[in-house]
């Protein structure tokens, strides 16, 4: 398409601009916007002096502009008219040197729309176009309505972790059902919290439980569960005292744990599961496989210990951690599987044995950088991989994989690490050389190192050699 926007000098809110394809991406038709239609667009590169590239709700378009428009800078614009195989549009959103103009121009979003103007409906929008995503009023309703699901008191500002459930299942094209959105929020909601997280929650319940319920349990039944669980367990921890090669057979279990089988007969008790189907990832290693299911379980077995009045609080206590922890992977499922955009990207948690202790040993996020609809190219994806360590600090690499050619951005929390790496670089350059990749100087920022886990949006990354072909098999 192309954008020329009449107002002179800069961009104003309720300037005129106009809308059209150009011949080469024209392929048999215009968008099919309606009058009143509020559309955004985001400028992604400068291509000429008054020429600009922009990305208008998923379609490429072109700008030519008499004033300077900014990469990164978002428009918001209502069609006035269409002539001429152009649409006119009003801007609704000014450039980044009017804010306040700009925030009276966001107020009248809603409005524009058809919608009431409601706190939901206000951080539905923000976040529609912080996410880039199509901004109907459609949407937005639908939107507000698994919005309710989540929230104590419907109507009220939505937290963070609320609106990145919604538009991670809205993007994933996830069934809008109470115990979708509700199991999705749980898993989000424990990652955000930090060091701890599902996978290292998951493996520490079992390990630390573990004694008790041996001398608890006294059914035959209740003893196998719990004897598959605990294998489980052990499946699902990195333990580095047993090598490179076991913590090779570890790392694939533990990755194949965190992916859904993705058939619709697997799912909660409640629904999960069922009505729809994911993607399936490959078969996972029988100890990983079907934790939730074995999980609940093992938890409604111990129903019938409820009866001889035998430790109240420990059976309470236990039941509660379980459903939680089985939600919470039902979650991690979920946010794994669907069908829309989201799916471009995986993400794991790492816990490690160290010392008879369970930590998180870090995360890892695997990029599938041509999109949702191929697998992981060994060629042509992006890894982070986040690691708390002793000595080093918190550290995060990002590596991007294009054909043979390999670059690391990474962060760190003091100088003297990055150097430290440095020094070794050239060692690292030679065992990928080997491997046919040819590895670039990485660069460092010292920073606070965080999560890689970022709901709001599609995150970018990379990861050590190591990591590679573990991840290409899964």
């Amino acid at each position: 398409m192309d954008l020329i926007l009449s107002a002179p000098g800069q961009v104003r809110a309720g300037g005129q601009a106009t809308l059209g394809l150009p011949p080469s991406r024209h392929k048999g038709g215009l968008p099919a916007w309606r009058v009143g239609q509020v559309i955004g667009g985001r400028v992604l590169a400068r291509i000429s002096a008054n020429s600009y590239l922009l990305v208008v709700e998923g379609q490429e378009v072109l700008a030519r502009s008499a004033f300077s428009l900014e990469a990164g800078q978002f428009v918001v614009m209502e069609v006035q008219e269409f002539r001429d195989s152009r649409y006119m549009v009003r801007l609704l959103s000014p450039g980044p040197e009017q804010k306040e103009k700009g925030e009276e121009a966001m107020k009248s979003l809603p409005h524009q729309l058809g919608l009431k103007d409601t706190p939901v409906h206000r951080a539905l929008i923000q976040a529609f176009i912080a996410q880039k995503l199509p901004l109907t009023a459609g949407r937005i309703k639908e939107a507000a309505l698994m919005l309710g699901f989540l929230q104590a008191r419907a109507g009220e500002v939505p937290s963070p972790e609320e609106i990145a459930t919604v538009l991670h299942a809205l993007k994933r094209e996830l069934p809008p059902r109470p115990e979708v959105l509700q199991a999705l929020h749980a898993f989000v909601n424990a990652e955000k919290e930090g060091r701890q997280g599902t996978m290292t929650r998951l493996v520490s319940f079992l390990f630390s439980a573990s004694p008790v319920l041996e001398e608890f349990l006294t059914d035959a039944q209740g003893r196998s569960l719990w004897l598959q669980l605990k294998a489980a367990a052990k499946a699902l921890v990195l333990r580095p005292h047993e090598g490179p090669a076991g913590v090779a057979e570890q790392l694939r279990s533990l990755l194949g744990a965190q992916l859904p089988r993705a058939e619709p007969s697997h799912g909660y008790e409640e629904g999960i599961g069922k009505g729809f189907e994911g993607r399936r990832y490959g078969e996972v290693s029988p100890p990983g496989r079907d934790l939730p299911t074995r999980l609940r379980q093992f938890i409604r077995h111990l129903d019938q210990y409820e009866a001889t009045g035998e430790k109240p609080a420990f059976l309470a206590s236990i039941k509660e951690e379980g459903h939680g922890l089985a939600r919470q992977l039902w979650g991690q499922y979920l946010w794994q599987t669907g069908k829309g955009e989201g799916e471009a990207y995986l993400y794991f948690s790492l816990p490690v044995l160290l010392d008879g202790q369970i930590l998180k040993w870090g995360e890892l996020l695997i990029k599938k950088d041509r999109g949702s609809t191929v697998v992981i190219d060994p060629q042509d994806f992006t890894v982070t991989i986040l690691l708390h360590t002793r000595h080093l600090g918190t550290l995060s690499l990002e590596i991007r994989v294009r054909k043979s050619e390999v670059t690391v951005q990474g962060k760190v929390e003091y100088a003297w690490v990055g150097r430290l790496l440095d020094s070794s670089w050239s060692t690292l350059e030679e065992a990928l050389e080997g491997l046919g990749y040819r590895l670039h100087k990485a660069t460092w920022a010292v920073c606070r190192v965080t999560s890689i886990f970022n709901p709001q949006g599609t995150p970018g990354s990379g990861t050590a050699p190591g990591v590679i072909s573990v991840d290409v098999k899964v």
